[in-house]
């Protein structure tokens, strides 16, 4: 993950195929502030980093769909009071191969808890009014040893 400003946020984010429909992701992430608040993530459009986190454009969203219900939205989520977010979040219905494949694009975490849409104002609709962008990272592919067990 690379942070912006002062963040210490590490970890990593995993994902893979699910048998039929979709894939499933794996955030683990330790570093944030202790104070339990929810952070919007999602897949952003863009892969490069020579500009921080500022630079990965929007959310992916290839079918122009709403903010709330398209493909770059993953939610909300919340980490323990030690900083800690360990989450698996099954039947994401994103592409790791293809033409619509997220390989290159990003993952942004959210300084705020994004509204998904909900609310009746343009920014909702836009980006869920969680603009400003605590850390990130490019999807890429890995040489590791996968996904890490309990």
């Amino acid at each position: 993950m690379q942070s912006n400003n002062e963040s210490s946020i590490s970890g990593n984010v995993y994902f893979r195929r699910q048998r039929g429909d979709g894939i499933e992701i794996l955030l683990d992430l330790r570093g944030f502030p202790t104070n339990e608040q929810a952070h919007g993530i999602q897949v952003h459009e863009f892969g490069g980093l020579t500009g921080g986190c500022e630079t990965l454009g929007g959310h992916y969203n290839p079918h122009n769909r709403r903010h709330g219900s398209h493909e770059g939205d993953l939610g909300n989520f919340r980490p323990n009071s030690s900083g800690v977010l360990r989450q698996t979040v099954p039947h994401v219905h994103l592409q790791l191969h293809g033409a619509l494949s997220i390989i290159g694009r990003s993952i942004v975490v959210h300084v705020d808890e994004d509204d998904l849409g909900h609310l009746d104002e343009p920014g909702s609709s836009q980006h869920g009014n969680a603009v400003h962008r605590l850390t990130c990272c490019v999807i890429g592919v890995s040489s590791g040893r996968g996904w890490p067990q309990e």
